[in-house]
C-alpha cells in the first residue's frame, strides 16, 4: 500500500503543477453555437458532434431535437468540427479560427447511399466488428434477441460457452470478467447466471469482448473481459418505454418492464421497473464408474421457477457547466425455487435404486448505491471522475435432499433419509475509486486509484433426519467468513501519429485476503502485490490494411464459492466442495490483429496461464461417493485464431461469418499433458424482407473442448427472428425462435481420471418469444450504469 501511495504522490505533484499552468491559460474562453441539417434543410437530431484540435478530441456533444449544438469554454485557437451518426456520411469542416464567441453556419450532412431511396431501410451496422481492440457483437438490431436474456445472448457470442452449472466460459476458461457498462458485477457461477437471466435483451445495446485489457481495467480475468453495454441516448426531453413479452417452451414465461427518463441541459432523471416470470425444465443425466466397480446412473428432471423483480433509479446533475454529480440506486429480488426429482441406479457391485428429491427455496436480494462525480478541468480533454459504491447481497436458502434406497426387487434397504439445509449468506462490498484523463502535449495520459473491501458471511447448516427427528450434522455444516481488500493504482500514456499509435500502461494491485472456515478450523491468509504492465501498438500499413499488437498481464483470483469448503450435495453419491488452498492464476496474453478493408478481421491470441484453476473429480473418503472440487494445475497454454468475414449474397441479404480455431493444452496431475484442438463457427444472416420486415437467421456450432478434467462434447443451435416497426417506429414488434432443432446441451466426460464420469444436461432452450415495445416521447436515456469489479467473484 505504501508503494502505491508514494507512486501517486509523485504523479499528483506533476499533475497539479501542470493543471495550475493549464488553468492559468484558460481564463479567456468562448462559446461556439451551431446546427446540423440535411440537404433539404431539415434539422438532424442525435448526431455526435466533435470539436477537434489536430487529431485530439477537445469536446464532444450530441445535436438536440432541433439539430442544434453548443461547445462551452472553448479556448482561442484553430479547430475542426466533425458530425457523425448512423445512416449519415461523416461530415468534417475545414479549419475554423476561433477568437471570440461565434455562431457557425449550418453544417450539412448527407445520408448514406442506402438512405437515398424514399422507403429504404436504414443502413445497419455489422453484427460483429473489431474496434479499438474490442470484438463488438451488436444486440439492439437483432430480431433473434427478442424475449431472450443477457445470458442467452452471451451464449450466441463467439467463444462464449457455459458448463453444466451455468458457469460462463470465454475461450474455454471460466477466468472471465463480466462488466456492465464498464463496471463489474461482483458475481460468479450460478449467481451471475441468474443475474444475467433476469436482464432482458431489450436493455442491451451491444456486447464487447476484450482479450488484452489495458491498465485502466481491473487486472482480474485471465481469459479476458466481457462488457455488456446497455442502451442509452443523450437526447433532451422525456421518454418512456413500455415492454411486454411472452414465450413458451416446455412452460409459459412472460416479462414486463417500463423505463423512462426526463432530460434537460441541467439534469437527467431516470428509472425503470421490471418483472419476469421464468419456468424451465432441465433434464440431467449422468454415469459414474468408480474404481471399485460400482456404476452409478443418474436421471433428474430439474424444474426451476423464478419471479424476478428489478428496480433502478437515479439522477445526473450538471453543476456549473464543468461538473457532473450523479446518484444511482439499483436493486433486484429473485424469488427462486427448485424442485428436482429422479432415480439414481447403482449396478456393478450391487443392483439398487435411490429415488431422490431435491427441493430448494432461495429468495435473493440485492441493493446497490452509487455516488459519482466528474470534473471537467479544461477544454483540452482533462477531467477527473470519482465513484463511491456500497452493495449488499442477501440470500436465505432453505431446502432438503431426501431419498429412499431400494433393492432390485423394490424393497427398502434403508429407512427414508433426509438432509435439511439452511444457508443464510450476507455479502457487503465497499469501493471507492478515482480516474483522471490528462492530455499532456502530444500524450494522452490516464491515471487512477481504487480501494475495495469485500466481506462474506456464509453459515451453512445441515440437519439430518434421525429416529428422534432432525438433529444438527456438524461434520457436514460449515461457517465460512471471507474478507478481501484490494488497493490499486494505474498510470498509462498513449501517443498517436497519422498512421500509428502506441499505448503503455502499468497497474499495481495490493491484495489481502482472509478465508476462515470457523467450523473446520481452517484459516487461509494471503498478502501479495502484483504489477500488471500492458502495451498496445497499432499501424495502418495502407488504406485497406491495419495491424495491431497488444500485450497484457492478468490475474484470476479464486471465486469465493470455490474457496468455501462446505459440501453441496447433488445426491447420495456426489457432492461438490470448495478448496481454501487455491492460489490465484496469473497469465500473459498476447494478441495480434489484422484488419482488411475495415471489415475482415483476423486475430491471433496466445494465453500462457500459471497456476491454472480447473475442476477435478475423485472418489471421496466415503466409498463410491464422487467429489468435485477445484485445484491448481501447473499451467495452461492456449492459442486462438479468429476470422470474421462479412459478405453479401443479395443486396438485401448480408452474412456475417465467424470462425474460431483454438488449441488448448496443460498437464494433468498424475498423467501426461493433454491437448485439444477445437473450432467455433457462428453464421449470422440479416435479410431485409418486403413491408419493412427484418429477418435474422443465426447458426452456431462448437466442437469438443477441454476444461480441467473434463472434455466437453460438441453442441450447436439455430435461431431465427423477425422484427417490424409500426406507427412511425413508436411500436416495435419482435418474434424469435430459439434453438429451433433443440441441439443445445451441456455434456462432458472426464479424461485421465481414476473416476469415469459422464453427464448430459438438456436445457429448456427451444422456445418461441414475442415482444412488443411502445416508445413514448423522445429517445430513452437509461442513465449511466454504475457497477464495480468485486461483484464478479461472489
Amino acid at each position: 500500500m505504501r508503494t502505491i501511495i508514494v507512486f501517486f504522490l509523485i504523479f499528483y505533484s506533476f499533475f497539479l503543477h501542470n493543471t495550475v499552468n493549464s488553468q492559468a491559460q484558460t481564463t479567456n474562453t468562448v462559446t461556439l453555437n451551431g446546427s446540423v441539417v440535411n440537404p433539404a434543410g431539415r434539422p438532424v437530431p442525435s448526431l455526435t458532434i466533435s470539436l477537434r484540435s489536430d487529431s485530439a478530441i477537445i469536446q464532444r456533444t450530441v445535436t438536440s431535437q432541433t439539430g442544434s449544438f453548443q461547445f462551452n469554454s472553448v479556448q482561442a485557437g484553430t479547430y475542426i468540427i466533425t458530425a457523425a451518426g448512423i445512416g449519415f456520411k461523416t461530415m468534417q469542416t475545414s479549419k475554423i479560427s476561433v477568437v471570440s464567441a461565434m455562431k457557425l453556419p449550418p453544417l450539412i450532412v448527407h445520408p448514406e447511399a442506402a438512405q437515398l431511396r424514399e422507403v429504404a431501410i436504414s443502413r445497419k451496422p455489422p453484427a460483429l466488428k473489431m474496434q479499438d481492440g474490442k470484438l463488438i457483437f451488436d444486440v439492439q438490431q437483432s430480431p433473434v434477441a427478442s424475449g431472450s436474456s443477457a445470458f442467452d445472448i452471451l451464449l450466441r457470442a463467439p467463444g462464449v460457452t457455459a458448463d453444466q452449472d451455468d458457469n460462463l466460459q470465454l475461450k474455454g476458461s471460466s477466468a472471465v470478467t463480466v462488466l456492465v457498462d464498464g463496471k463489474m458485477t461482483y458475481l460468479s457461477g450460478s449467481q451471475l447466471a441468474n443475474r444475467l437471466k433476469g436482464m432482458g435483451a431489450s436493455q442491451i445495446s451491444k456486447i464487447e469482448m476484450i482479450s488484452t485489457p489495458s491498465a485502466e481495467f481491473d487486472a482480474a480475468g485471465n481469459a479476458g473481459i466481457i462488457n455488456i453495454v446497455l442502451k442509452k441516448n443523450t437526447a433532451k426531453g422525456y421518454a418512456l418505454d413500455l415492454t411486454g413479452g411472452a414465450g413458451s417452451g416446455r412452460y409459459f414465461q412472460h416479462r414486463e418492464s417500463t423505463a423512462g427518463n426526463i432530460r434537460t441541459d441541467r439534469f437527467n432523471v431516470f428509472g425503470n421497473l421490471g418483472y419476469e416470470y421464468r419456468h424451465t425444465l432441465a433434464k440431467r443425466t449422468g454415469e459414474q464408474e468408480n474404481p471399485g466397480g460400482a456404476i452409478i446412473n443418474r436421471r433428474l428432471n430439474d424444474v426451476i421457477k423464478s419471479k424476478y423483480y428489478t428496480y433502478r433509479g437515479g439522477i445526473e446533475l450538471n453543476v456549473g457547466g464543468n461538473q457532473e454529480v450523479g446518484f444511482l440506486y439499483t436493486g433486484y429480488t429473485d424469488d427462486w425455487s427448485r424442485d428436482a426429482s429422479g432415480p439414481t441406479i447403482v449396478t456393478g457391485t450391487s443392483n439398487s435404486e435411490v429415488r431422490n428429491r431435491y427441493v430448494q427455496l432461495e429468495p435473493y436480494y440485492n441493493d446497490g448505491f452509487n455516488l459519482n462525480y466528474k470534473l471537467q478541468l479544461d477544454t483540452n480533454g482533462r477531467f477527473i471522475t470519482a465513484n463511491a459504491d456500497y452493495i449488499s447481497y442477501r440470500n436465505h436458502s432453505d431446502g432438503y435432499l431426501g431419498n429412499t434406497w431400494t433393492d432390485a426387487a423394490g424393497y427398502e434397504m434403508l429407512p427414508y433419509q433426509q438432509l435439511n439445509f439452511h444457508q443464510p449468506s450476507l455479502i457487503g462490498i465497499r469501493s471507492v475509486k478515482t480516474d483522471m484523463e490528462l492530455p499532456y502535449h502530444q500524450l494522452k495520459v490516464k491515471a487512477g486509484l481504487k480501494y475495495s473491501s469485500v466481506t462474506i458471511d456464509n453459515d451453512f447448516r445441515y440437519d439430518s433426519l434421525q429416529a428422534s427427528g432432525f438433529v444438527p450434522a456438524p461434520t457436514l455444516s460449515d461457517h465460512f467468513v471471507y474478507t478481501e481488500r484490494i488497493a490499486a493504482a494505474y498510470l498509462s500514456a498513449g501517443k498517436r501519429w497519422k498512421n500509428t499509435h502506441v499505448d503503455l500502461g502499468l497497474r499495481i494491485e495490493r491484495t489481502y485476503s482472509d478465508g476462515n472456515s470457523i467450523s473446520g478450523a481452517v484459516r487461509t491468509l494471503r498478502n501479495y502485490t502484483d504489477l500488471f504492465p500492458s502495451l498496445s501498438l497499432g499501424h495502418e500499413l495502407s488504406g485497406s490494411f491495419r495491424l495491431d499488437l497488444a500485450v497484457s498481464r492478468r490475474i484470476n483470483r479464486p471465486t469465493y464459492f470455490k474457496l468455501n469448503p462446505v459440501r453441496y450435495f447433488s445426491d447420495k453419491f456426489a457432492y461438490s466442495q470448495g478448496n481454501p488452498d487455491l492460489l490465484p492464476e496469473r497469465a500473459w496474453i498476447y494478441t495480434l490483429t489484422g484488419t482488411i478493408n475495415k471489415d475482415i478481421i483476423v486475430t491471433l491470441t496466445v494465453n500462457r496461464t500459471g497456476n491454472f484453476i480447473a475442476q477435478t473429480v475423485q472418489v471421496g473418503p466415503v466409498p463410491d461417493v464422487l467429489v468435485t472440487s477445484s485445484a491448481n494445475f501447473s499451467h495452461q497454454d492456449r492459442y486462438d485464431l479468429l476470422l470474421v468475414k462479412p459478405f453479401r449474397i443479395l443486396s438485401s441479404w448480408k452474412v456475417n461469418s465467424t470462425v474460431g480455431l483454438s488449441h488448448t493444452s496443460y498437464p494433468v496431475p498424475g498423467a501426461r499433458r493433454i491437448a485439444q484442438a477445437a473450432v467455433d463457427l457462428l453464421v449470422n444472416n440479416s435479410i431485409d424482407l418486403p413491408s419493412g420486415i427484418a429477418m435474422e437467421l443465426t447458426g452456431h456450432y462448437a466442437s469438443p473442448t477441454l476444461n480441467g478434467m473434463y472434455r466437453y462434447r460438441a453442441y450447436g443451435s439455430v435461431d431465427a427472428g423477425f422484427r417490424k416497426s409500426f406507427m412511425k417506429k413508436k411500436v416495435d414488434a419482435r418474434v424469435a425462435f430459439s434453438d429451433i432443432f433443440h441441439q443445445m446441451n451441456y455434456s462432458a466426460m472426464t479424461v485421465r481420471s481414476l473416476v469415469l464420469n459422464r453427464y448430459y444436461n438438456k436445457p429448456d432452450s427451444r422456445r418461441v418469444n414475442l415482444t412488443l415495445t411502445m416508445h413514448v416521447g423522445g429517445k430513452l436515456n437509461r442513465g449511466r450504469m454504475q457497477e464495480i469489479e468485486e461483484q464478479d467473484r461472489l
